[in-house]
């Protein structure tokens, strides 16, 4: 087995292009496993994702550790053997990314822990955005403001990231915010200067003012713990220029300011709910008139009304179907736009058991139809794929409803 691969993203991280030496090369299916003597992509570690770019212009799949070897994935033939000189070029954008986002989580989890005690148990770096899982089950907003402005202040204030190389015993003699990995001779410690230190292998920003800024986006209960979801780097300061553009069109349509845009909505919302309040209270007068105007046509004798309504969707036709009940009539109504029955009936029209023969009896004539729904506590609803199906259904279950509801009046109004 050849040595280790001289690692050059940790001694010379401001390199994107270089000439090393190919050691080995293995042929796996289709693509091949390149090992060289030294490289400047970083292997998958640490929460953080692998560098990518290509490898004598041939783009890596991916790259990863094996041991103290650094091994290069391709997915087709290089042509290279042991001993050829090929050049590396760094997808630079790709490691600007993921160095912010690793620097920016060291700074927020030391934040989190020197400042409020709060311990930082999960990372993931994504392409869209980041999270730290926290082992608190709530974070509240004011706090996360409060965590972005110090973090702000280290960003204006320019506080210097430093690596250490160090055996275990002198890593030990840090105060380390989490625990050593167990069993490493050389371990790499990352410190905020005079402020954190924590054991990592993962590529690091030379002074805060490299992370630019970070915000937390949103967070979310889980696990019985909190997952921040959070963007440092150029990502953040890109995301907040879109949320102030976006927020900026909100505004203008709403004919106000930025600034005055929350109030605008909350009136807004006020108003939204109180118009929908009124209209619900109008559609239940509508539904009432409908059962009125139905029983009156029959001089009062019905006890069962339905109505086909080719202009209502399903849920103000189910305002005609609940209102039946309230009224005293059982009520079977379809909406053809939604090719939707509903049916109402009355507790009280129920000997022992007739009810649940009724509902079963519905369900019963679903499947053949090709139709979805169920019921229960005085009402039923079937909802189809088809115009003619539900027209079927609704001529079936008018024969079952009529019959329900007979034993208990003498007329039906149809």
């Amino acid at each position: 087995m050849t040595g280790e691969t001289r690692r050059l993203y940790y001694l010379r991280s401001e390199l994107a292009s270089w000439d090393a030496t190919v050691v080995e090369v293995e042929r796996l299916g289709d693509g091949e496993r390149i090992v060289l003597d030294e490289t400047i992509f970083y292997p998958e570690g640490g929460g953080q994702p692998c560098d990518l770019g290509t490898l004598g212009g041939l783009p890596l799949d991916r790259v990863s550790e094996d041991g103290e070897r650094v091994c290069h994935f391709l997915k087709g033939p290089s042509g290279l053997a042991a001993g050829a000189r090929v050049r590396l070029e760094l997808d630079a954008g790709r490691r600007r990314y993921h160095t912010q986002q690793h620097s920016g989580q060291h700074l927020l989890s030391a934040i989190l822990e020197r400042d409020y005690g709060i311990h930082t148990i999960g990372f993931h770096l994504g392409q869209e955005y980041s999270t730290i899982d926290v082992d608190c089950p709530e974070f509240p907003l004011a706090r996360q403001r409060e965590a972005e402005a110090k973090a702000e202040a280290f960003i204006v204030e320019n506080h210097p990231f430093l690596i250490h190389h160090c055996d275990e015993k002198s890593a030990a003699s840090f105060p380390l915010r989490k625990k050593l990995p167990p069993g490493e001779s050389s371990i790499r410690i990352a410190e905020i200067q005079g402020y954190d230190w924590v054991a990592c292998c993962g590529t690091h920003v030379s002074s805060a003012k490299d992370i630019r800024a970070l915000a937390l986006l949103s967070t979310e209960r889980y696990k019985g713990n909190t997952r921040v979801y959070f963007l440092a780097g150029d990502k953040a300061l890109a995301w907040m220029r879109g949320e102030a553009l976006a927020l900026g069109e909100i505004a203008a349509g709403l004919g106000t300011s930025p600034r005055e845009a929350k109030a605008r909505i909350e009136a807004l919302a006020a108003k939204a709910e109180s118009l929908e309040a009124e209209n619900a209270r109008l559609r239940r007068q509508r539904a009432e008139a409908d059962i009125r105007a139905a029983a009156l046509s029959e001089g009062g004798e019905a006890t069962m009304l339905t109505f086909s309504f080719s202009d209502r969707d399903a849920e103000e036709a189910a305002e005609t179907a609940k209102a039946g009940p309230r009224l005293g009539f059982d009520t079977l109504c379809m909406s053809e736009p939604d090719k939707t029955v509903l049916a109402s009936f009355r507790a009280d029209s129920a000997r022992p058991g007739e009810e649940k023969l009724l509902i079963d009896t519905l369900k019963a004539m679903l499947g053949g139809l090709g139709g979805r729904g169920g019921g229960g506590k005085g009402n039923f609803r079937a909802s189809f794929p088809e115009l003619e199906k539900a027209r079927a259904f609704y001529e079936g279950a008018f024969r079952v409803l009529s019959d329900f509801s007979q034993r208990q009046g003498p007329s039906v109004v149809r």
